[in-house]
């Protein structure tokens, strides 16, 4: 076949496939249930937390056990594609509510921090499940180190009220906390005493007054660190009790008036002279709707400023079961609340920061929902073994640059599942609708098309939560569903396929303690850890849009810590259709260290930014691993028979010009003198 011809059936016939991005391709995936594939269904335990432990560059999965007294790494092993056992660590006590895994002792290994509820009252008596409510009574903070091949011995650290926040709070590298504190006796010290444990940099904490408000923290929602003013440096989010609101309230009764405290990082950190004014009051302070939940934060609009998103409960009945709310409460559709960031549109310099910024809070419709649909009775729940607040997880799940969630949802019968509501550009959110094919897999589809059904796969086994998670780094966010009930949990894994390439960007940054490789002063591991993401660091880029024109991205990294958030260790961003270079990037950290990194990155790349030393970002490093596309065959294929087309004409043309050069030579030679 001649080389013009293999290019022309590249570019159109043979690779129309590959160039196809019509709308109905362009909007259709399917999930394959691969649980039993990987080993997850010999699961015993439920999954509180993800993070890399082995420094492999695979996010591996940590479960808790049915009693909550113990913690087991799934790690997931990239050769056989499936998920291997690993190190337990013991707690000693039952009762673990939520587990933070990041880097607390600088040495580049994943560790992990336990908060636990207390076990016995002050006469003995062992606590009743369903008083008090989440994050309203002290609880046991308990670090354990991470080793090569292990958990290292557990250290307690003073206990607190509720569940803190990890974040940095200060100039230095180190993973701190942010919370209430309690007595070291286990009793309150009194509602609003605001503190930080800060961290030694050796995982040893000192608990001090953080100096900044002294109105009681609520325990749902909880604290979060994101960039609010613009600077591309997370700032602090505290929600608080509003003025005459009760301390507590019992499961199902209604619930308190709460407010969000926005505290500005200014100067070397977080404190009494580095937030906020010079007055020591919030830089703003918004008030919320009766009946929130835990709040999630992400680019929800796509206006380039971060937003918070939370389910909405009935503000008289609570999060209510089935007969725990009137009937006119249960027949009101999914709410959800968005909390939007109102800053000037960003210019052609990203991360300046904008000091008349205010929040807004405005209801999320949520499109397509049936009648009857509303949130999971999860404080506490029948189904759930973790006692958490109502809460939706977010992710691009279809990559289109519009933040998706999932949700958990319970119907008339009481029977929990999990919903996925799509970002629809323009219209807002909208349940997906899928359908199950001939070979056992399902297909995100249009309501409209053949026996579509609501939600995600996963009613019969009584799904009640879920996140979003990418299994064996491929690029796109498959789905982790939570299952079972509180004495046997378990976990269902669905991939997420494409029928149309998306484009993305994919970005994690390390805490920095080494350059390219961490080795301990005693151990000298094989091979090294590579280290480990650390919480509150900002993303914001811009490029060029599918429809023309420039978008500015904006995302946080582990920017909550509380109720099980299962946040991935990275932060993926969908870029849509467009295939532009990703420019003006930057990186900042909670400290007051940014850099910007202005060569153009080209998308489906994986970026591990190395923040070495902290100090000094124009020495920071960053990899980049480019994943192939769908298209990216065809693409060769063209490429290779366009320079081969070319190459020909080129050894034509030569040979042409040499054959010309011999005729003149010849038809010269009887005019030449002898």
């Amino acid at each position: 076949m001649r080389p013009w011809v293999l290019c022309a059936l590249a570019l159109t016939g043979g690779g129309a496939r590959a160039f196809d991005v019509d709308e109905e391709s362009y909007s259709s995936h399917e999930l394959s249930d691969i649980t039993a594939s990987v080993r997850l269904d010999a699961l015993n335990g439920t999954v509180a937390a993800l993070g890399d432990f082995d420094s492999d560059q695979y996010t591996d999965l940590l479960v808790l056990s049915t009693n909550r007294d113990e913690l087991t790494v799934l790690r997931w092993d990239h050769e056989s594609k499936r998920f291997i056992r690993g190190p337990t660590a013991t707690a000693g006590v039952r009762g673990t509510l939520n587990v933070v895994a990041t880097d607390f002792n600088r040495d580049g290994r994943l560790d992990v921090l336990l908060v636990r509820e207390r076990p016995r009252d002050a006469v003995g008596a062992p606590l009743p499940r369903d008083e008090p409510a989440p994050g309203t009574a002290c609880t046991l903070l308990t670090f354990i180190p991470g080793q090569i091949d292990r958990f290292g011995k557990p250290v307690e650290l003073p206990p607190a009220f509720g569940q803190p926040l990890a974040l940095n709070v200060d100039a230095d590298p180190a993973t701190d906390l942010f919370g209430e504190a309690c007595a070291d006796d286990d009793r309150l010290l009194g509602r609003g005493v605001r503190s930080f444990w800060r961290n030694d940099g050796q995982g040893t904490f000192a608990r001090a007054p953080a100096g900044m408000g002294s109105r009681p923290l609520a325990g749902v929602p909880s604290a979060a660190a994101v960039d609010i003013d613009g600077d591309c440096r997370a700032d602090l989010v505290v929600p608080v009790l509003a003025a005459g609101a009760p301390p507590a309230g019992a499961h199902g009764g209604a619930p308190a008036a709460v407010e969000l405290e926005v505290w500005l990082a200014r100067g070397d950190g977080l404190g009494a002279a580095a937030v906020g004014s010079s007055s020591g009051y919030p830089a703003d302070t918004l008030a919320l709707p009766l009946g929130v939940q835990q709040l999630v934060w992400a680019d929800v609009n796509g206006d380039g400023a971060i937003d918070g998103l939370a389910p909405l409960c009935d503000r008289d009945f609570g999060c209510g079961g089935v007969g725990n709310a009137s009937a006119a409460a249960q027949d009101e559709p999914l709410r959800l609340v968005l909390v939007t960031t109102e800053r000037q549109p960003a210019g052609k310099a990203l991360c300046v920061p904008d000091p008349a910024f205010r929040l807004s809070v405005v209801e999320a419709p949520v499109i397509g929902m049936p009648k009857g649909a509303r949130l999971s009775w999860a404080v506490p729940s029948v189904h759930s073994p973790l006692d958490t607040p109502p809460a939706v997880r977010v992710g691009d799940f279809d990559l289109d640059g519009f933040p998706d969630a999932l949700v958990g949802l319970q119907d008339e019968d009481g029977k929990p599942h999990v919903a996925l509501l799509r970002n629809q550009r323009g219209h807002g959110l909208e349940a997906a609708y899928w359908r199950t094919t001939q070979s056992g897999s399902y297909v995100i589809t249009e309501r409209e098309g053949g026996e579509a059904q609501m939600a995600i796969p996963g009613v019969g086994k009584g799904a009640h939560g879920g996140a979003f998670f990418d299994v064996d780094e491929r690029g796109n966010l498959d789905i982790l569903l939570l299952a079972g009930s509180r004495d046997a949990p378990e976990a269902r894994l669905l991939r997420n396929a494409f029928s149309s390439d998306e484009f993305f960007l994919k970005v994690i940054t390390l805490d920095g303690q080494c350059l390219r490789w961490c080795r301990g002063a005693s151990e000298d591991p094989d091979p090294p850890p590579y280290g480990v993401n650390q919480p509150a660091v900002t993303y914001a880029f811009s490029s060029k849009s599918a429809v023309g024109g420039r978008r500015v991205y904006t995302g946080a990294q582990l920017a909550v810590s509380a109720h099980a958030p299962l946040l991935t260790p990275y932060t993926l961003f969908g870029l849509g259709r467009t295939n532009d270079y990703v420019t003006d990037f930057w990186v900042g950290l909670p400290s007051p260290h940014k850099r910007r990194f202005d060569a153009g990155i080209i998308p489906n790349s994986q970026l591990i930014v190395i923040p070495s030393p902290p100090d000094r970002p124009s020495r920071w490093t960053v990899e980049l691993y480019i994943s192939k596309a769908e298209m990216l065959p065809w693409v060769a294929l063209a490429l290779s028979a366009g320079l081969t087309l070319i190459g020909l004409g080129a050894i034509a043309l030569e040979w042409r010009e040499r054959r010309e050069d011999v005729r003149e030579k010849k038809a010269m030679a009887p005019s030449l003198p002898l």
